[in-house]
């Protein structure tokens, strides 16, 4: 499904109490998203409060048309996303 593979290549955080992404991209990639809702789902989220939380990754998301067709859907109870910071480097 299409949040599962967006949260496997950019939910990098880890802690004991977050789920973390399987596939992780490199720094400076970008991930192209299909045009769907995207949603939470068994372990497709970080945590019950936030649906994607990355840790020093710099890249980017893009949608891949520009009628804002790519949603996420934090259904009211999840931050879409939580960035901190950007790579290291960067």
């Amino acid at each position: 499904n299409g949040m599962m593979a967006l949260f496997n290549k950019i939910s990098n955080y880890e802690a004991s109490w977050v789920h973390t992404g399987s596939s992780i991209m490199e720094n400076g990639d970008t991930s192209l998203l299909a045009v769907e809702e995207y949603e939470c789902s068994l372990r497709t989220c970080a945590d019950n409060d936030i649906m994607l939380w990355t840790m020093d990754l710099f890249g980017g998301l893009a949608c891949v048309d520009d009628d804002a067709g790519c949603v996420l859907n934090g259904e009211n109870v999840r931050r879409g996303m939580l960035v901190v910071g950007t790579a290291h480097d960067k």
